[in-house]
């Protein structure tokens, strides 16, 4: 029996997209899409392993349909399923049950789960096929990213494969500094530490970091960005406390997801933020595209909502509004799954131009986020995805607060229009 969702609200089950992809030996179902962007690009060079290992984001397979109709056709081929969780096993219970099961039901079958954070590597232990020493070490290996460190999971999953024990000490891990200050000029004005999460940068998704870094040296700002693998790290934590506090940062930006602190310790303050003693902005990603935002009436998903909104406020962060979306696109190689990728919003700035000409450059950039070199192209419409780009109230899509906006278009010289105020997100069409 199907545990169907009854949350007032989410798509019903005529709306569920069920999974068609084509069968493969190996199946990699994660909950971080910087690792299906690494890995398609791996696919390009490891010729001996196309077509042999097939990927999907899991968010895919949210709604039980989608998974078990994905249990009896692409799953049913597979030896080896390797899942990597971000989150509690409480995300995905459904999911984890069922692969269980999957594993049981052949002698051949393999079943790795790996936990996305060091701290919850406890909890998914025997969840899986393997030891876990060798989960914890191969979890270890895509906490730290990048192609290296993905070559060294493929010769595992090949030992896997053949039958073989792979010794966990002998599993070499690539480092890569973290935290890892990127793109530090000698720029004049207050700090504004800026955290991402360091996989982006291993997957060569930086639009995001590199337009937020732009749109605060418009408003005369000095971006001090910071890569990281998770705040949940006590020693990530004493790293980028240490930068900030040598750069005197006076604001912090933080795109990572969780809380810095754990649940027991909610509403006692963080050792981290408390250190440098000054706000904190959580900056929202959606894990979905600009489209499916537009056409939501829930905002956020679920899982978004939890990992940055509800969790990021344990430790005290000020919710802002999302600034970027999920654009995919299909695979460059036979992992035969959609890519995605982090795009700054546009369309915002669109509504922008088009009603309120007498706004500056400068202004648009401070109310939504931009860069002046996207309003230029939005204007003279030389932008790349200008077709698709479609003019709507920024407060609407929550790029900006009315009262802000409204503040704007004063100062230039215009007349806030009462048909244009949103009030509540409850106006939206």
């Amino acid at each position: 029996m199907h545990r169907l969702a009854s949350c007032p609200g989410l798509d019903p089950p005529e709306d569920v997209a069920l999974v068609e992809q084509p069968p493969a030996e190996v199946l990699f179902l994660t909950s971080a899409a910087t690792d299906l962007s690494c890995l398609d690009q791996l696919l390009l060079q490891r010729r001996d392993w196309q077509d042999r290992i097939r990927a999907l984001g899991l968010d895919c397979l949210s709604h039980p349909a989608q998974l078990d109709h994905y249990l009896a056709t692409t799953a049913t081929h597979a030896r080896l399923i390797l899942v990597r969780l971000l989150g509690s096993r409480g995300h995905w219970s459904y999911g984890l049950e069922q692969l269980q099961r999957w594993q049981n039901d052949a002698a051949d079958r393999q079943l790795l789960v790996l936990a996305g954070t060091a701290d919850q590597q406890l909890e998914l232990h025997g969840l899986g096929s393997i030891e876990p020493a060798l989960a914890d070490r191969l979890a270890a290996l895509l906490r730290e990213g990048g192609t290296a460190n993905q070559q060294q999971l493929l010769t595992v999953l090949h030992q896997l494969l053949e039958g073989e024990t792979p010794d966990p000490k002998g599993i070499a891990i690539e480092p890569l500094a973290d935290p890892l200050p990127w793109d530090w000029r000698d720029d004049p004005g207050p700090t504004v530490g800026v955290v991402l999460y360091r996989a982006l940068l291993q997957a060569g998704d930086i639009t995001l970091a590199s337009t937020l870094a732009e749109a605060l040296r418009q408003q005369g700002l000095r971006p001090r960005l910071i890569w990281v693998s998770s705040l949940r790290d006590s020693s990530v934590q004493t790293g980028v406390r240490d930068l900030l506090q040598s750069q005197n940062a006076q604001l912090v930006i933080t795109a990572t997801a969780f809380a810095s602190v754990r649940s027991e310790a909610a509403g006692l303050g963080s050792p981290l933020w408390e250190s440098l003693d000054c706000p904190v902005l959580q900056l929202l990603s959606s894990s979905g595209s600009r489209e499916r935002w537009s056409a939501s009436s829930r905002g956020l998903d679920p899982l978004d909502l939890s990992l940055q909104v509800v969790m990021p406020e344990l430790d005290g962060r000020i919710t802002t509004r999302p600034c970027a979306f999920r654009e995919q696109q299909p695979s460059a190689g036979t992992l035969a799954t959609a890519v995605a990728s982090q795009q700054p919003d546009s369309d915002g700035i669109a509504w922008l131009v088009k009603h309120h000409p007498e706004l500056k450059d400068s202004q648009i950039v401070k109310l939504i986020g931009t860069t002046k070199e996207t309003i230029t192209k939005i204007r003279e419409r030389t932008h790349w995805n200008i077709s698709n780009i479609s003019a709507k109230h920024p407060a609407m899509l929550g790029l900006c607060k009315q009262t802000d906006l409204d503040a704007a278009i004063e100062k230039a010289g215009g007349t806030p229009h009462v048909e244009e105020q949103v009030s509540d997100i409850s106006e939206l069409p």
